[in-house]
């Protein structure tokens, strides 16, 4: 192992600012602008350079300090690595690491390590008991023994009413949640099915990332559901954070090891395709096996229900605590209660219960997927076992063993058991038969191990089990004598001598059989059970998870004898027969059972539950302490929020969940696949329907709903400091939400929306350079109005659309900011009123798309659009040939030369979200369709922005709920053999590119083959000669 290398702080604030410096040099700056872009050094000073770095130093000293967890070498190589892998701009990702001289020492240490030790410390301080304890209690005993739904307001917390409509109204409940949305998060909360919701019963204590809460359904008809919840928010990160950092040193780190540099990946070669953000699902009854560095889930869903089951995946790695969407190109057939192993280069995956009614679900199809490449390949049906779910399978190093499992019968109640078995050969493509002779006879519960030479099935005291030996495919059946005394849900591991069986029922655990805490070790070289102690053991439970450590089993979670879901376990020692000590339930994950629990070689990862439910925690049996998994957050940005592309970032803030307005953000860096939180010292406070400009250096977020109340304030956000700064209120306008905001290039225009008495057609200009306010003239200004769009043409205000005397006006208006004038807009040729609809500047023309008009629950959806050209006040209708179908709340971003129009809904009250789109060419008046391949989930309400040779796509809402997921649409390849940043030019950046590799030659770290332009194996001067001999081209 090298020697420790410690980096001075001059060179980590130096490799600081460099990083900065790309980061700034590509930060939009809107063409309406009048300031020149300032230098990077009048945003961010040296001194917040340096504080930035002692920030990171602090950081990685309190994950020792608190959760005893240092970095560790291994751990900034796989930051670098997955950022490398993960990219979703691969080119700026290059000229970060060529910012830093292509040294992995300073990538892990620049790059890498800021990034990872501000996740690690987040994500594990908004679990942490010591931190949230007496706020967790004092929510507790503020909650016991409430049961008056209408009490919740006055128990202290944080209280909101959120009524779901489904309206005639297309606004009625302005900041409300979607309908199908919240009644499953409502089910989940409350553990029953979505049509069975309780009204005027309190759910038990939640928690979230941010905060504890409780909601009751205040009422339910067909129209309204009215949902009101309490929160007691958690005290932010940044505020603690702010108190706790004096108390850890900002020490240089030290870190022994020798570091790589990665490979970075190749740019777009092809254009008209996504990738996914990152995400982590949420699921049950999904497989979950180790690879030896990641954990990969996969599938899950009802059973009992059609469409609502998964072919989705993601791959949680320990060592950076994130989440890489899986893909689902070739993937199979969305299933759940199927079996997955892993071979040591594949998952396998096959059965289950398809995507089908309870009635026909059985599967006998599977995939083979290598996460190294990303890649499914289909295993053949020929010869393959029959439908199946609940079977067994087993890797027995060469073959995948199937066993056991039922289908269900057309009448849906009785799921009929196999007893036959096949197996699979990967590296044929193959099913070879098993022997029938002397095979275990069916039965309900059933598990098996593999021993080395045997697979051992045990199906439970009173039903047998058996030993298949494949190399003579031969069955032998295992002794019963001294098998503990329990048939169902019990756990097993191979500990490399013995099979531990432990815990479970004797009997049918969901008719009321108790869980015991009994168990015994099978030995199959001498076919003896042996009871495991009972002195220590945990209590008695099933439905629990078990691993071996190497020397010890280790026992977690589960139904306890009391029907509750445990948070407790314990380990045990099979060579002494000793139980060695209850795992502690400091930080453990909530009690939950039909979990999953993978051993690392560390840590015992469990995760997930019997709930749609996303959370888990880590294990560490040496310090006898937990820290919490990487986890999608109810309050995270998911519909309604404000999105913002800088440049380098794209930035994301607010939204409408559970819990009703959210007022967090985060922004996301597709060069290194990162989401960082935004810092939440704003002052505005929760809200929704609010409005939002991007200035070239700051968002801008102004009023909205906030519960019952509007909001009359705002706040800026830089974010290259990371900080917010209020807006002043003197002069402001009216308070209102649902209103439109544009930016001139000097000042934030607001018009329109919805007052407390109506709705208004009164505006205002705020200047952020003065902190001025200054109303426009409401002399000819369009009819009041709200959701109608706006757009800023040059010098021009176009405001149009929107909810007035009618629901969808096809009327508006051009403000002249200049002489603080208006005049309408041409009714000639206008297209069709419409709301929710999209308006897009092209530099030239706004093109409006889409949208709907009448009631909601009678909606017309229109996929019908028009150019409007403010200077000659003329519309001209875009061709409807091979348009997308018709649809609302969708998204638009322009090219440069394209409208592409993603998502959206359509149908009763907005019910069919979609995964379509198109893309619009003004110049040929042509329409052309999005890729379907890879899209992510369909949706409305998202956000999308355009970031130069991309569209990111994020949140919204989908038919599983909200959208904590998102996707990367690349339009168009690379712009050139030697547009080596994709940015449409080849110019100095792609000289330097090649530059900061020189004399690297093939087999060194540093050389790619797309910087080795004459292909001569190395690096050098005739590669920059080149690439500079096309300097100018496009």
């Amino acid at each position: 192992q090298a020697a420790a290398q410690t980096l001075s702080l001059e060179t980590l604030v130096a490799c600081q600012e460099a990083i900065e410096g790309v980061y700034w040099r590509h930060r939009e700056w809107p063409d309406a602008n009048l300031r020149a872009k300032p230098s990077l050094a009048e945003v961010l000073p040296r001194t917040a350079l340096q504080a930035r770095v002692l920030d990171t130093l602090r950081l990685s000293v309190a994950l020792e300090d608190l959760w005893n967890r240092p970095i560790t070498a291994d751990q900034l190589q796989a930051e670098m690595d997955r950022m490398a892998a993960d990219s979703r701009d691969p080119a700026r990702l290059g000229e970060l690491f060529a910012a830093l001289n292509n040294d992995p020492v300073l990538i892990a240490e620049c790059l890498a390590r800021p990034a990872l030790v501000s996740r690690l410390a987040r994500n594990w301080y908004a679990s942490d008991q010591r931190f949230h304890g007496d706020l967790h209690a004092q929510a507790a005993a503020s909650l016991e023994g409430v049961s008056n739904d209408r009490a919740l307001d006055s128990l202290g917390g944080q209280y909101i009413e959120i009524d779901i409509a489904r309206d005639s109204d297309p606004a009625a409940a302005p900041g409300g949640a979607d309908w199908d949305t919240e009644v499953t998060r409502l089910a989940a909360i409350f553990d029953v099915a979505p049509g069975r919701l309780p009204v005027n019963q309190p759910s038990s204590l939640q928690e979230g990332a941010d905060s504890f809460y409780a909601v009751t359904v205040l009422s339910q008809t067909a129209e309204h559901l009215v949902v009101a919840t309490v929160s007691w928010q958690k005290t932010p990160f940044d505020r603690w954070w702010q108190d706790e950092s004096v108390n850890h040193s900002a020490t240089a780190p030290g870190v022994a090891g020798a570091f790589r540099l990665p490979d970075l990946p190749a740019a777009p070669a092809s254009a008209d395709f996504w990738l996914p953000t990152q995400s982590l699902p949420e699921r049950t009854d999904g497989t979950v096996i180790w690879t030896g560095s990641e954990m990969i889930v996969w599938g899950g869903g009802d059973v009992t229900s059609d469409g609502s089951k998964w072919n989705t995946g993601s791959r949680y790695n320990p060592a950076t605590d994130t989440w890489t969407t899986m893909t689902t190109q070739n993937a199979p057939l969305e299933r759940g209660l199927h079996t997955a192993i892993w071979t040591g280069s594949e998952m396998i995956v096959w059965g289950g219960c398809g995507p089908f009614d309870q009635d026909f679900c059985a599967l006998n199809d599977g995939g083979r997927y290598n996460p190294a490449a990303d890649v499914w390949t289909d295993v053949s049906d020929i010869g393959a076992p029959s439908t199946r779910l609940r079977h067994t399978a087993v890797w027995t190093g060469s073959e995948m063993f199937i066993w056991g499992g039922c289908a269900y019968s057309t009448s849906g109640t009785i799921c009929h058991l196999r007893n036959d078995a096949k197996r699979y050969d990967p590296a044929a493509d193959a099913w070879n038969s098993v022997s029938s002779t002397g095979a275990l006879p069916a039965a309900g519960s059933r598990k098996g191990v593999w021993t080395g030479d045997e697979v051992v099935i045990w199906n439970g005291a009173g039903f047998g089990g058996g030993r298949y030996d494949p190399a003579n495919d031969s069955w032998t059946p295992m002794s019963s004598a001294n098998e503990p005394p329990v048939n169902n849900s019990f756990s097993i591991v191979w500990t490399g001598q013995e099979m531990i069986a432990w815990g479970g029922c004797l009997g049918n655990c969901a008719t009321g059989a108790d869980g015991e805490n009994v168990g015994a070790r099978y030995d199959p070289d001498l076919d003896t059970w042996t009871a495991t102690s009972v002195a220590g053991a945990p209590a008695p439970r099933y439905l629990h998870t078990a691993v071996w450590t190497g020397s010890e089993m280790i026992v977690w979670g589960g139904v306890s004898s009391e029907q509750s879901l445990a948070d407790t376990g314990g380990r045990y020692d099979p060579a002494s027969d000793t139980w060695t000590g209850a795992t502690s339930t400091v930080n453990a994950p909530s009690g939950r059972a039909r979990h999953h629990a993978v051993w690392t070689g560390d840590e015992m990862i469990v995760w997930g539950r019997f709930t749609t439910d996303a959370s888990g925690g880590r294990y560490d049996p040496a310090s006898n302490s937990w820290t919490a998994t990487n986890a999608n957050n109810p309050q995270r940005v998911l519909a309604g929020h404000a999105a913002a592309w800088t440049g380098s970032e794209m930035l994301v803030w607010g939204s409408i969940g559970l819990l009703g307005p959210a007022n967090t953000g985060d922004r996301y860096n597709p060069a290194i696949d990162v989401w960082t939180p935004m810092n939440s010292s704003h002052g505005l406070g929760t809200r929704s329907d609010f409005a939002s400009v991007w200035t070239g250096s700051e968002l801008i977020i102004w009023g909205g709903s906030v519960g019952g109340n509007l909001a009359g304030n705002g706040a800026r956000y830089s974010a290259t400091a990371d900080t917010w700064t209020p807006i002043s209120a003197v002069d402001a306008p009216s308070a209102r939400s649902l209103h439109s905001a544009v930016w001139t290039g000097s000042e934030m225009v607001i018009w329109g929306g919805q007052e407390f008495n109506g709705l208004t057609a009164s505006g205002a200009r705020y200047d952020p350079s003065t902190d001025d306010w200054a109303a426009i003239s409401q002399v000819n200004a369009p009819a009041a109005r709200r959701l109608h769009s706006a757009v800023w043409a040059d010098g021009t205000m176009v405001i149009w659309g929107g909810v007035a005397g009618a629901l969808g006006e096809n009327t508006g208006g051009r403000y002249d900011l200049a002489g603080d004038s208006w005049s309408a807009t041409s009714m000639t040729n206008a297209p069709a009123g419409r709301y929710y609809h999209s308006a897009t500047w092209t530099g030239d023309e706004m093109i409006v798309f889409g949208g709907r008009s009448g009631p909601i629950n009678s909606a017309t959806y229109l996929n019908s659009g028009s150019r409007y050209d403010p200077a000659g006040d003329v519309w001209t209708a875009t061709s409807a040939v091979a348009a997308p179908s018709p649809r609302a709340l969708h998204t638009a971003v322009w090219t440069g030369s394209e409208l592409v129009i993603w998502g959206g809904c359509s149908g009763f009250i907005c019910s069919v979200v979609m995964d379509t789109g198109g893309r619009y060419d003004p110049a040929g008046d042509g329409w052309t369709a999005t890729s379907l391949a890879g899209a992510p989930a369909a949706r409305e309400s998202h956000s999308a922005i355009w970031t130069g040779d991309s569209m990111i796509v994020w949140g919204g809402l989908t038919d599983a709920g909200t959208g904590i997921t998102g996707g990367v649409y690349y339009l168009q390849a690379c712009g050139g053999g030697f547009d080596l940043n994709c940015d449409g030019a080849v110019d100095v950046l792609d000289i330097t590119l090649v530059a900061s590799r020189w004399d690297c030659a093939l087999g060194d770290a540093c050389f790619g083959d797309r910087f080795d332009l004459n292909g001569d194996d190395a690096i050098t001067v005739a590669d920059v000669m080149i690439v500079t001999a096309a300097w100018g081209t496009n």
